[in-house]
């Protein structure tokens, strides 16, 4: 199973916004009100990491686009990622499974050579239940 890579930030940012799978379907009933159910035991999770929070070097940014492209061929694989951030269920300790939502968004930000080049790069990723 792929990991996250350690020279990637490993905290989600401030502003990282979740949001999870519809789990209520609507059934009709002859009489009344209609009946909800859950629809799922358990629910993915989706996160979303703004563009103005996650600030990569270009070695950074080679190595999260490698890593999408090829260690999880074009984002076909899941990845597990031990991460810690704003949300509580990414305490640092438990180990997550994800899997990204398209391609990373990848926006140049500071300009100049190789090692002073910064990117600002948003994040769209499914937590795995």
């Amino acid at each position: 199973m792929p990991t996250w890579p350690v020279t990637l930030p490993a905290t989600l940012p401030i502003e990282t916004a979740e949001t999870a799978q519809p789990n209520v379907i609507m059934s009709s009933t002859d009489m009344g009100a209609p009946k909800l159910r859950q629809r799922f035991t358990s629910v993915a999770k989706y996160l979303e990491v703004p563009t103005s929070r996650f600030i990569l070097t270009n070695a950074q940014k080679d190595t999260l686009l490698y890593f999408f492209e090829t260690t999880l061929n074009g984002g076909a694989k899941s990845f597990e990622w031990v991460s810690t951030g704003p949300i509580p269920e990414y305490d640092g300790n438990t180990t997550q499974l994800f899997r990204f939502q398209g391609r990373p968004d990848v926006m140049a930000i500071v300009g100049g050579s190789d090692s002073e080049r910064l990117y600002s790069a948003t994040l769209k990723l499914e937590v795995l239940p």
